[in-house]
């Protein structure tokens, strides 16, 4: 599959302190990309340096092969880039805004008629559309969020902990929804210590104290022994 986002040797820090080394990672058209690791490896450091909310010390970012690394995050947006953080929404706004807030870049037609799409997507928050989002539960702001960045009909939805916070069945739910969506052609790009989403991952990369240790699919990594027993807490052998 052709590529749609590589990030090639990325050096990324906060002032004077480095943070990601020599990162690579891509993602193709169509593909669903699922980064591990634990708190503190680097995930949303790198995840904000591909949407532009965090300049790059060194490397490259390309989006449909042309670079972004200095592009404007807003441009980014409008190239079809879609970004989801661990809040995601706005409280003070309603449902609704939120909502048209996230197609702020479409026309009031498609903001409308995508509106609809979401509600149909996400019928948990159709019946709060005209309530505050600081009024929401953890789990309908979690759907609002992923909602949100969907309006603008993204190529890429790049996704910070989507599990955070939501209880099982929810998880199931929010990863119901994107495989829905990926096949009508969406990549996704997310990073999780839920385990959960290798069930809809192509392809996985380990995120360790900001560097890549693993780069494969799914059965690579089951099928490694250190990285399986990090991650699952059983040996191969016993699954």
């Amino acid at each position: 599959m052709p590529s749609l986002l590589c990030a090639e040797q990325l050096q990324v820090g906060y002032g004077k302190m480095q943070i990601l080394w020599d990162v690579h990672l891509e993602v193709a058209k169509g593909e669903r990309v699922l980064i591990l690791g634990p708190n503190g490896a680097g995930k949303s450091t790198l995840l904000k340096t591909l949407i532009g909310l965090i300049h790059t010390w060194g490397g490259q970012i390309l989006y449909d092969n042309q670079p972004i690394q200095a592009m404007r995050v807003d441009r980014r947006i409008r190239k079809g880039i879609s970004y989801v953080s661990e809040l995601g929404v706005v409280p003070s706004l309603t449902v609704e805004d939120n909502l048209r807030l996230g197609g702020y870049y479409s026309s009031r037609h498609e903001v409308n008629q995508r509106m609809q799409e979401m509600f149909e997507e996400f019928p948990i928050i159709k019946q709060k559309r005209k309530a505050l989002a600081g009024s929401l539960s953890g789990g309908q702001r979690k759907m609002l969020s992923t909602a949100k960045a969907l309006m603008s009909h993204p190529q890429l939805l790049i996704m910070d902990e989507p599990s955070s916070g939501l209880a099982p069945l929810l998880v199931t739910e929010v990863m119901s929804i994107l495989s829905r969506f990926q096949k009508q052609g969406l990549s996704f790009l997310i990073a999780e210590q839920n385990v959960k989403f290798l069930d809809i991952a192509d392809k996985v990369y380990i995120l360790d104290s900001g560097r890549m240790a693993f780069t494969g699919t799914v059965d690579e990594l089951k099928k490694n022994d250190a990285l399986h027993r990090a991650y699952f807490g059983v040996s191969p052998v016993n699954t």
